[in-house]
C-alpha cells in the first residue's frame, strides 16, 4: 500500500461513492499489507548485500487483517464509514464475473482466487533486510490528507480561528 495505490486508495474511492452498504467480495481474506516504501528500501538493501543473492524473502507488514477489517478502517480514516455486506465465495465469484467486464476492472475472478489464499508471512524478512515495517495505521491517515477526520476537524478549527499552537 502507498500513495495512489490500487489497494487502500481504491477502497477509499469505492467507499466514497457507495451510498450505504458496500458488498465486499472475499471479506474474510487474510492479508498482511506492506508499505511500498518499506519494500523499496528492502530491495535497495538487498542489492547492496551480496549475502542476499539467490535468497527469497517474504515481505509483509507488521499486522494481519481481514479484508473486511481493513476496508472498515479505511472508511473510518476517510470519514466514509459504510456497512459492509460480506459476500461468501459464490457471491464473490458472481460479483467478479460482472465487475471484470466493467471499465477499470475493479474486481476479477483472478482477484477472488488470489484472495482465497492467505497473503501472510511466516517470519519477519523485512527486519532481516534491516527494515522496521511501518504499521498501516501509521501511514494511511497521511495518505488521505484532508479526507481523514482529524484533518477535517483541524480545517474547521482553522476556519473558526481556533488553531491549536
Amino acid at each position: 500500500f502507498g500513495q495512489g495505490d490500487s489497494f487502500v486508495t481504491r477502497f477509499a474511492q469505492l467507499l466514497s461513492i457507495t451510498p450505504a452498504v458496500l458488498p465486499l467480495a472475499c471479506a474474510d481474506a487474510r492479508i498482511t499489507p506492506v508499505y511500498v516504501e518499506d519494500v523499496a528500501r528492502a530491495m535497495a538493501n538487498a542489492l547492496e548485500n551480496k549475502g542476499t543473492v539467490g535468497a527469497c524473502y517474504e515481505l509483509c507488514g507488521p499486522s494481519q487483517y481481514t479484508l473486511s477489517a481493513l476496508v472498515r478502517y479505511v472508511g473510518t480514516v476517510t470519514g466514509n464509514e459504510r456497512s459492509i455486506l460480506e459476500l461468501g465465495r459464490v457471491l464473490s465469484r458472481l460479483q467478479a464475473h460482472v465487475m471484470q467486464n466493467l471499465p477499470g476492472k475493479l474486481l476479477t475472478i483472478d482477484n477472488v482466487d488470489t484472495l482465497s489464499v492467505p497473503s501472510i508471512c511466516d517470519g519477519d524478512d523485512l527486519l532481516r533486510l534491516g527494515i522496521h515495517a511501518r504499521a498501516l495505521e501509521s501511514v494511511v491517515p497521511d495518505l488521505f490528507g484532508d479526507r481523514n477526520k482529524q484533518a477535517q476537524y483541524d480545517s474547521f478549527r482553522t476556519v473558526a480561528g481556533r488553531d491549536t499552537p
